[in-house]
């Protein structure tokens, strides 16, 4: 019980201390936005560079909610997971001393055998408990990260977007009252400079889940195979889906 109580309390610890995305810093809005009731004779073909760029707005801001969602999706997922993980603790306790009680009795062969089953099975089941946890936490820290770079790549687009509308007003003479070209240029370089530097992280964290989930997916095999379930199926990957 002791063995048990310690690992509720290390995965309330855990929780504690994860703070998630949600509670990040928000990157702030653009500063420069360029009106498009300016460019009305900027003809089609002066505009491919705006069709492009507000593409890759759409795209980005895509990204961030599929990101949002799926982290926000991710915490009821380890929550449940801890609660299997901490009963999985206790029955592997009520297998030991279940085996314990079955030796003491020294009178009873097959009570002795079903009772190491059964203790066989809760270890098993117990490590692939623990192992879904970490690899849950693992997923769940790399979505962290997906979701900062998102929200910083959303308005790196959305800079690109209206430095693209001011470059086609600078071709074609067009130049509204206070307007700054190299505020625009200075505005993008800098949001793109923040998402690339949240970028960065993103692979390592994703290998890292990975590798927990190739480790879980291995223990959750053994589990089966102690249960007596045939592991020629696919084996039980909650995140099978390799998040982007």
């Amino acid at each position: 019980m002791m063995r048990r109580c310690a690992w509720i309390a290390v995965a309330a610890a855990v929780t504690a201390a994860c703070g998630g995305a949600s509670g990040a810093t928000r990157p702030k809005p653009l500063q420069y936005h360029f009106k498009e009731q300016y460019l009305g004779k900027v003809p089609p073909e002066g505009r491919a560079d705006m069709k492009a760029a507000l593409a890759e707005y759409n795209r980005a801001k895509q990204e961030n909610r599929k990101a949002e969602s799926e982290y926000a999706d991710s915490k009821g997922k380890l929550d449940q997971a801890r609660g299997e993980a901490s009963k999985a603790h206790g029955q592997k306790e009520s297998a030991d001393s279940a085996r314990e009680e079955a030796e003491k009795a020294k009178n009873n062969f097959n009570q002795v055998n079903l009772a190491k089953r059964d203790q066989r099975v809760a270890e098993v089941t117990q490590r692939a408990a623990d192992q879904k946890v970490e690899m849950l936490e693992a997923r769940r820290s790399y979505l962290d990260k997906w979701v900062r770079y998102t929200r910083e790549y959303v308005y790196a687009a959305e800079a690109k977007y209206e430095l693209a509308k001011a470059n086609a007003a600078r071709a074609h003479n067009i130049a509204p009252p206070d307007f700054a070209y190299q505020a625009y240029v200075d505005q993008y370089e800098k949001r793109r400079s923040k998402a690339d530097k949240l970028k960065e992280p993103l692979g390592g964290a994703k290998d890292s889940w990975l590798a927990e989930q190739k480790d879980y997916d291995l223990k959750r095999r053994d589990e089966m195979e102690a249960r007596g379930v045939d592991t020629a199926a696919k084996p039980d990957s909650p995140t099978s889906d390799r998040t982007k």
